[in-house]
């Protein structure tokens, strides 16, 4: 350990901050969690994209500007799609937010592949099955 604080040390000194970058790709468990973090994200992305089309498809706005723009006061209004929509979205941000902060601490303490690999897969299938 000595050893690796000493490359760290001169590797930030000499400019070469990437070493460290590198290493955490090379750890199997961080780069598991990246993967499935990116997954995850990548869907809250896309739920979020669904939802902003089935209130344009839907005419279902929040706003009464946004409503005043579309056509009139009377697309502000609820419906249930996009409601049901919205709500997994918001959902999907009240869970993959704290993921990927915990799973990064959580990976970087270095814990057993299979185990963390095993956190992941249990977050995301539900993450996924939720949907």
């Amino acid at each position: 350990r000595s050893s690796d604080l000493a490359t760290y040390t001169s590797a930030v000194r000499d400019g070469r901050g990437s070493i460290q970058a590198r290493e955490m790709m090379e750890n199997e468990v961080f780069a598991s969690f990246a993967f499935y973090g990116t997954v995850l994200i990548v869907k809250m992305y896309l739920l979020a994209i669904l939802t902003g089309q089935l209130r344009l498809r839907r005419k279902a706005f929040i706003n009464p500007e946004d409503a005043i723009k579309h056509g009139g006061i009377e697309f502000c209004r609820e419906d249930p799609d996009v409601e049901r929509c919205r709500r997994a979205h918001n959902n999907d941000m009240e869970n993959i937010y704290p993921f990927l902060f915990l799973g990064a601490i959580y990976s970087l303490m270095e814990p057993n592949l299979m185990i963390a690999k095993i956190h992941f897969q249990i977050f995301f299938i539900g993450q996924i099955g939720r949907a």
